[in-house]
């Protein structure tokens, strides 16, 4: 399930693929985006909820680069590349985690 940042309208548009779903319906995705040091990783259900229908349907959420990913927790600096990554939650539990993405965009 590889993870794709890319920049839409002055937002950050983080898309992934469907991850093998082990014969049962996907029901949320868990995204998290990487703070500035690059070991914490938030949510920001606020943009990007992977819980809502319309962000499972269409794989992707669009992220405010200079009000969200800007400013705490993320606090994301000058030429840092926005790393996510993404896991799915059916009734079999959580899948592993997608690897951070290496490429991408860049604050």
């Amino acid at each position: 399930m590889p993870v794709v940042t890319s920049l839409t309208n002055l937002k950050c548009r983080i898309s992934w693929q469907v991850p093998f779903d082990n014969y049962q319906q996907i029901t949320r995705y868990e995204i998290l985006i990487a703070g500035h040091n690059g070991t914490d990783f938030f949510e920001t259900t606020t943009y990007c909820d992977g819980s809502d229908p319309a962000t499972m349907l269409q794989m992707y959420c669009d992220v405010p680069v200079k009000t969200v990913l800007r400013v705490a927790p993320y606090s994301l600096v000058f030429d840092e590349l926005i790393q996510v990554k993404v896991r799915a939650l059916n009734s079999r539990l959580w899948s592993d985690y997608s690897e951070v993405n290496v490429l991408g965009l860049r604050i």
